[in-house]
């Protein structure tokens, strides 16, 4: 077990400035004291993790954070409503101060969607909350035409189109929901400032993506959003919902990676498709594969492609820089990657086990194995800084392992059921697991 930490040193160090800038400041002061302890504000930016894997490149790499690595406590949990489908655990995501989380793990008892849940980062005190039919982590981005951000939502009705939702972000004052009112919850369509749909025929979901569910979760560029539905890449304007293009054929519908202005995604023959953002003119890349990709990422020198037993680097013209395969594994997916530091952090399967990873990123050879560890097989999504890498582990926790060495620095174990990836935003690590919504500090 793990303890529930009371006010740690270091998050003392940490709001202690912020905290005497704000005194005196009557409302303004209690209203924003909350977000001061160690958790920067930026979207998109080095601090925060406005997105499933952190960045529009997909890189889950936080590397200005400060998360727990000699010990572990909790500095906060909250509970959190399941949804009807058991295996899905989308990650939580933090920009602005705020942690938005997903419920987790499901029954037949609860046939509601799950619930949506915003919480202060610093002291998880609940900002927002209601029950929505999200399958996948939120992405945050910018809003022109609002003070506040917009929080954009994949909405997976099992009867109806799939939408995404903009909903706008509880610290956004007098324009944020229901007219900033933190203590109202947040339910019903009246709230949402827009939805996006289109009208499609593909569907290809047929893969499992962060966090166990069969739904890419939607990547924030800028003030866009470029999501699927079904099997139709669409990009969305941040501001007002509305689809400035749309791929034109069905693709097998994974996480885009996004870098430089240019979506890259899975193509339809074995490829990879690179989609310019602003204008939706494709080019496929000429890259060498031995099988159909599932995950990618990008950053600002490689684009990383993942499979079956194998993952490889390229440039972006598509040439090849290297490829690392793991044949006694074949069967068994790499998963999403995280890329930290040099490091590229995989899940390597030989015959008697599937172990997390870490690749030299330079030239794929194999810098450790964790014997220790065991990764998740639906949740499975590292999240890295320059010290350590966290991976939800098939016996329900969360393992915090050293980037140097592979060795394990704590393990985090609240209970029976399986735990979300992790989400990485100044000095703690967020996760859900056994319905609830944790932040976890150093001791």
């Amino acid at each position: 077990m793990v303890p529930d930490g009371s006010l740690s040193r270091r998050r003392l160090l940490a709001s202690g400035g912020a905290a005497s800038a704000l005194l005196g400041g009557g409302a303004l002061a209690r209203r924003y004291l909350r977000t001061a302890a160690g958790v920067p504000t930026t979207v998109g930016g080095a601090s925060g993790w406005p997105m499933a894997a952190r960045d529009p490149g997909g890189t889950a790499y936080a590397p200005e954070a400060d998360p727990p690595t000699d010990g572990v406590s909790v500095r906060w949990r909250r509970g959190i409503l399941a949804g009807a489908e058991a295996d899905e655990r989308p990650a939580p995501v933090v920009a602005g101060g705020v942690v938005y989380a997903v419920g987790p793990f499901g029954s037949e008892d609860t046939p509601a969607g799950p619930e949506l849940l915003a919480a202060a980062a610093s002291d998880g005190d609940v900002l927002a909350r209601a029950r929505r039919s999200a399958g996948t982590a939120p992405a945050v981005a910018p809003a022109r035409a609002y003070r506040g951000r917009t929080v954009g939502t994949l909405e997976t009705p099992t009867f109806d189109s799939y939408g995404l939702v903009g909903l706008p972000s509880p610290d956004a004052g007098s324009g944020g929901w229901l007219g900033g009112n933190v203590s109202d919850p947040w339910t019903g369509t009246d709230t949402a400032r827009w939805t996006a749909s289109v009208d499609v025929d593909s569907d290809s979901y047929s893969r499992v993506h962060f966090g166990g569910t069969t739904a890419p979760p939607p990547v924030a560029a800028g003030d866009t959003l470029v999501t699927y539905f079904r099997g139709i890449l669409a990009v969305v304007d941040g501001s007002s919902g509305a689809v400035r293009w749309t791929s034109d054929e069905g693709l097998p519908a994974t996480r885009p990676a996004v870098r430089d202005g240019t979506a890259y995604v899975v193509g339809p023959d074995r490829g990879v498709r690179a989609y310019d953002l602003a204008t939706g003119a494709s080019t496929d890349l000429s890259v060498d594969l031995p099988d159909r990709p599932m995950y990618l990422a990008a950053t600002p020198d490689r684009l990383y492609v993942a499979g079956q037993g194998w993952v490889s680097a390229h440039s972006f013209d598509g040439s090849d820089d290297w490829r690392a395969t793991f044949p006694e594994g074949a069967s068994v997916p790499v998963g999403p990657v995280a890329v930290a530091d040099g490091t590229v952090y995989v899940r390597r399967a030989d015959m008697t086990a599937t172990r997390l990873c870490a690749l030299d990123a330079s030239d794929g050879s194999i810098r450790w194995i964790c014997e220790d560890v065991t990764p998740s097989d639906a949740a499975f999504l590292p999240a890295a800084t320059d010290d350590a890498v966290y991976v939800p582990t098939d016996a329900g926790g969360l393992a915090a392992v050293d980037a140097a060495d592979g060795s394990v620095r704590w393990r985090f174990d609240p209970g029976a059921e399986p735990c979300s990836p992790a989400a990485i935003a100044g000095d703690a690590v967020y996760v859900v697991a056994n319905a609830h919504l944790y932040a976890l500090e150093e001791p």
